[in-house]
């Protein structure tokens, strides 16, 4: 069995949005699941692939907690600012949704635009004091904003009010789950003239109001040969110019181009890649390699 797996290139799945576009790279939710496109699983969708292969896909280390593939990788492009919003946590994603996943994830940011920023966190000391500043039109005053520049990674854990503003494009990794509660959406309507709909009383259950002016602000410049690790994922940025040689040490990880094109190699299997495509590594290799004059790479895992 082992002898099937190598190097997986997913076919993305865009998703047009009031605010621009979200393409996601790789997913294994129901219904929103990323294809193969090379090798004998080519067609096959990563979510029917993990129910019938969970333990080669994700290693001898690692461990499925949910029955469908644990991390989501997105690339997204803010053409307007996004809704003032917030993620649950496993717990909440469970107690309101009945879904096994909260929403953890970071951002690297891959250019903006001057001035452009994201709102992360808040000064709101109750959920009392911030309904009432909601309900009153006043939410901005006491959200904090914070000015990126292309190579910043943010880390915004579950609970964490936030927003991406306009003029940014980004890879997003988060864990599997698409639970989101909208706070705030600028008043925009559709082209229908509707409002979307948002989550007040349940962003007021997630929402993290134990830290709220001294919440950790968790973003810095990504260097290469970087590790980033969170409860959820860990990410690294690498660069290859020439060939490089790694092992998976039985766990699976995501490459996400960010820069230049190349080829990745393993178990006899030959895969071109190129800027803002993801690939899947088994964690049932023993190793792979990674073919480039100069390619840049987001390597996630789990």
């Amino acid at each position: 069995m082992k002898a099937k797996f190598y190097p997986m290139k997913l076919l993305p799945i865009r998703k047009e949005k009031i605010w621009g576009e979200e393409i996601w790279t790789l997913s294994g939710l129901p219904n929103n699941d990323t294809r193969i496109v090379n090798g004998i699983f080519a067609g096959i969708g990563l979510f029917d692939l993990f129910c019938d292969f969970a333990e080669f896909i994700l290693g001898s280390h690692c461990i499925d907690n949910n029955g469908f593939f644990p991390l989501l990788i997105k690339y997204i492009n803010c053409q307007d600012d996004l809704s003032v919003q917030v993620h649950p946590d496993d717990f909440y994603a469970q107690l309101l949704e009945k879904d096994g996943n909260g929403k953890t994830e970071c951002w690297y940011i891959l250019d903006a635009e001057p001035d452009s920023h994201v709102i992360y966190g808040h000064h709101y000391m109750t959920p009392e004091l911030f309904k009432k500043r909601v309900l009153a039109g006043q939410l901005e005053a006491y959200l904090n904003r914070i000015k990126v520049t292309g190579g910043d990674l943010i880390y915004v854990p579950a609970g964490t009010i936030h927003s991406l503003g306009k003029g940014i494009r980004l890879i997003e990794i988060q864990q599997s789950s698409d639970l989101t509660y909208r706070i705030f959406d600028w008043n925009r309507t559709d082209g229908k003239g509707n409002q979307r709909e948002l989550h007040l009383d349940k962003a007021m259950q997630v929402i993290n109001f134990k830290e709220p002016v001294n919440q950790e602000k968790r973003f810095f410049q990504f260097a290469r040969d970087t590790l980033f690790t969170t409860p959820f994922f860990s990410v690294e940025r690498i660069e290859v110019h020439g060939n490089s040689h790694y092992f998976t040490r039985g766990q699976f990880s995501i490459l996400t181009i960010i820069e230049g094109e190349g080829v990745i190699f393993g178990n006899g299997e030959e895969v071109k890649c190129t800027k803002g495509e993801s690939l899947l590594i088994p964690g049932c290799l023993t190793s792979y390699c990674v073919m480039g004059e100069e390619i840049h790479i987001l390597r996630t895992s789990y």
